[in-house]
């Protein structure tokens, strides 16, 4: 599937019109159900250059609060056996979410799933995406190209974002393992605990992880907001300008937890299966700053999450945008604290390892991995995850 997006901004209007092209979809289910910006004007809709109607329902998606749900009304007979095409005409309106995101000024522009600024497909299926942009010649643009005032990016990933900055600062940091471009709109505490660190970060990701992340190139983007929080896309950290900017080893961990995310990636974000995703890159974020500062942080946060998941649900089946399901990445995190206590560093480790080479991320999958690797493990999460 690979998804095309020419968009033209305009910025002191702080709008935008846009086209948007899915190609090469083989399944009904790419094709039928996104979630769009409550504010989004669809101007024209096509399947296969057939017009088609649609509705709109309310998203219960917790972490898209400005979405709603956008469901096509497709003809079968549409639909071909092999390959079809989906194409919106649509408009929109930027304006700033409770979270800070979803933002364009004359120095900044923050655009992405979070707040969703073109229609992403409901189950968030990863895309080849070309996002061809006009209005913002003035700016550098995170992954972007730019060729005769016009942004060309190329994103392989189930968002797509769009960062960009007017005059910024870049400090590039050479480490063995990637080059990393940390991008700010002027110098912070951040920018420089970011190009202090990351490179002990990533050495602690390969040395545990027995594995290197795939790209010659890493981004950072140290991003003028308060609210909101970081967030990791492939090749790309996120970071608000006051993250933690007072409190070091908290940086640390959030930094390392972020950074983790370019191997503990690809499992379902839509469903309880997310916990393979952050329950792991949570847990391995503790031991980083344990073995950095010493028990009393580690301490403190598990401290934390046995308090804040004393009533919460179990982990299998649980509803991720549930009030109780937010919180289901700290119990799973709980879980894995536990196996380390049950089998030591080493099996703790081991799973880490089992999990991201997993072609297809299920939790299944790793309980039958884990099986072959030591029966009394698999047995221990399977228990635990009820």
């Amino acid at each position: 599937m690979e998804t095309l997006i020419n968009v033209n901004f305009n910025v002191q209007k702080k709008s935008y019109t846009a086209n948007m092209k899915i190609l090469h979809c083989k399944h009904i289910i790419d094709m039928d159900s996104f979630i769009i910006h409550k504010n989004i004007t669809i101007k024209k809709l096509l399947v296969n250059n057939i017009a088609v109607t649609w509705q709109y329902s309310n998203s219960t998606i917790s972490y898209m609060p400005e979405g709603k749900t956008l469901t096509l009304n497709i003809n079968p007979n549409l639909i071909n056996k092999s390959l079809n095409t989906v194409e919106f005409d649509f408009e929109g309106h930027i304006s700033l979410t409770e979270y800070d995101l979803n933002r364009i000024s004359n120095s900044f522009i923050e655009l992405n799933l979070y707040s969703p600024w073109y229609p992403v497909i409901k189950d968030f299926n990863q895309s080849k995406t070309t996002i061809t942009v006009k209005g913002l010649q003035d700016y550098f643009i995170i992954k972007g190209n730019k060729k005769n005032d016009v942004w060309n990016i190329a994103i392989n990933d189930f968002d797509s974002y769009i960062i960009g900055y007017n005059n910024p600062i870049i400090k590039t940091v050479n480490t063995k393992f990637c080059t990393v471009n940390i991008v700010a709109a002027k110098n912070s505490n951040i920018l420089m605990l970011s190009k202090n660190m990351i490179g002990e970060v990533l050495n602690y990701c390969n040395n545990t992880l027995k594995s290197s992340i795939s790209d010659a190139i890493l981004d950072i983007a140290v991003v003028p907001r308060t609210n909101g929080g970081g967030y990791c896309r492939r090749n790309l950290i996120v970071s608000p300008e006051d993250n933690y900017q007072n409190n070091e080893w908290k940086f640390d961990m959030f930094l390392l937890h972020e950074v983790s995310h370019l191997w503990f990636t690809g499992a379902n974000t839509n469903s309880w299966e997310d916990w393979l995703n952050e329950s792991f890159a949570e847990y391995i974020s503790l031991l980083y700053i344990e073995q950095k500062y010493g028990k009393k942080y580690y301490n403190f946060k598990i401290d934390n999450y046995i308090e804040i998941t004393k009533d919460c649900a179990a982990i299998k089946g649980s509803n991720r945008h549930s009030k109780e399901g937010a919180k289901i990445r700290y119990k799973g995190t709980l879980l894995l604290h536990n196996l380390r206590k049950q089998f030591g560093i080493d099996v703790i480790k081991d799973v880490f390892n089992i999990l991201i080479k997993l072609p297809t991320k299920t939790t299944d999958n790793l309980i039958k991995k884990l099986n072959y690797y030591n029966n009394k493990v698999a047995s221990f999460i399977t228990s635990g995850i009820k």
